[in-house]
């Protein structure tokens, strides 16, 4: 990550800047657009600039403490330093980060909207570079899921698990992974490589709902990553 500074010598030097958004946190003090980080935020206060309801509706996973600081600093940066007048145009990877920075005044003319990008047959790929065949539901039926996946087309062997790399923060979203899992097939995998504040809360729902079938290999680096993304099906992104 660079500073926002950054952006000042930009204007200072007449080189445009065109920077991606890539959740609420660039408009949201509590970086998860949550109401007491439990339902979508429907006022609107704080990216309107009263970042105050952050701190008093407790929309952020954090301590007073941790908090208030970190909305000092935000409302010096958003308020006092305002780096954002400075950015040419603001690239979103979807239309809901788009119409929220649309709420909080982003100009729509600076704010455009270009998806993530994949190969389209990449899981048909996959799947069958792993030599892993799908039965089809009978009533054809996509989102209903099937009672059982045959085992010996899934197990806990490279090639044959979903992966999540990432923090295991709040943000992440990590929860909602784990509580997918719990609607899944028991022979259906999920390896989860990090390190954060929820590691030993979501330890615990996962034992809560037996779920034998996720490993939480740790903090890994270098080839132990790449070994695991080379042996996955898929890795997943949640957010919340």
């Amino acid at each position: 990550h660079l500073t926002d500074t950054v952006y000042l010598a930009c204007r200072k030097n007449s080189v445009p800047v065109v920077t991606t958004i890539h959740g609420a946190g660039f408009f949201c003090p509590a970086s998860n657009y949550m109401k007491k980080q439990r339902h979508i935020c429907d006022e609107n206060n704080c990216i309107k600039g009263n970042y105050l309801h952050s701190l008093i509706n407790g929309c952020a996973q954090r301590k007073p403490h941790i908090q208030i600081p970190n909305l000092i600093f935000y409302t010096l940066n958003k308020k006092l330093l305002g780096y954002e007048k400075y950015i040419s145009k603001f690239i979103c990877p979807s239309n809901a980060i788009k119409s929220i920075g649309l709420k909080a005044g982003v100009p729509e003319n600076k704010i455009i909207t270009v998806y993530n990008f994949v190969d389209r047959k990449l899981p048909e790929k996959t799947l069958e570079k792993n030599n892993i065949k799908m039965e089809k539901n009978p009533d054809k039926n996509p989102d209903k899921i099937p009672d059982k996946i045959p085992d010996k087309n899934l197990n806990n062997s490279p090639g044959n698990y979903f992966l999540y790399i990432g923090r295991l923060d709040d943000g992440k979203g990590v929860n909602y992974l784990i509580e997918a899992m719990n609607t899944l097939p028991r022979n259906i995998y999920l390896h989860i490589v990090g390190k954060g504040s929820q590691k030993s809360e979501l330890r615990r729902m996962a034992s809560r709902y037996g779920l034998d079938n996720i490993t939480f290999k740790g903090f890994i680096t270098g080839k132990a990553i790449t070994d695991e993304y080379k042996g996955c099906i898929a890795s997943i992104l949640p957010s919340n």
